[in-house]
């Protein structure tokens, strides 16, 4: 995920067809702290989730496995 942020600081947003996407806002919400009690962190994943899905705005998620998917 590390890797990831770094890049985005120097890579512009662009579409599939390579045309940089302008006035593009984004937000890094952070990563989720991780959790051996696994109910426990799941259940801090989809709270996490569904306060930003209640913000209204269009929600990536990136990093994880997949059963966080």
């Amino acid at each position: 995920m590390e890797q990831i942020r770094g890049l985005s600081r120097y890579l512009p947003a662009t579409t599939e067809e390579g045309f940089e996407i302008s006035n593009l806002k984004v937000y890094d919400h952070g990563d989720i702290p991780f959790n051996l009690n696994w109910n426990e962190y799941y259940g801090d994943v989809e709270k996490e989730a569904l306060k930003l899905f209640n913000t209204g705005k269009f929600c990536l998620f990136f990093g994880g496995d997949h059963s966080v998917s």
